[in-house]
């Protein structure tokens, strides 16, 4: 049962992935990466409970936290670089965002 929740979380690991390298829209990666750490870290936590070892969920913990503090600082410096965060319905019809 809990390979199958892995292998469910590794379909959506492979979709902010997709989100991550295939989007234009800056704050669209940013969301994506923050996804992706919140799933390779649900990743760690489900490997840890299948093996029964308590120190994969400190490292879980850990990456959570980088991830974390990493989009926080990457949303801040994008701030006062001027990238503004449009919604989709500013954009033209024409434009996609992935």
């Amino acid at each position: 049962m809990m390979w199958t929740f892995m292998l469910i979380n590794l379909a959506f690991i492979l979709y902010a992935l997709g989100m991550v390298l295939f989007c234009r829209n800056t704050w669209t990666k940013l969301m994506g990466v923050g996804l992706l750490t919140s799933l390779l870290a649900l990743e760690i936590v489900m490997y840890a409970v299948v093996t029964e070892a308590s120190m994969y969920l400190d490292v879980a913990l850990v990456f959570v936290l980088l991830g974390f503090m990493d989009v926080q600082f990457f949303s801040v410096f994008l701030k006062k670089r001027g990238y503004k965060w449009e919604r989709s319905s500013e954009r033209s019809s024409s434009e996609s965002d992935c």
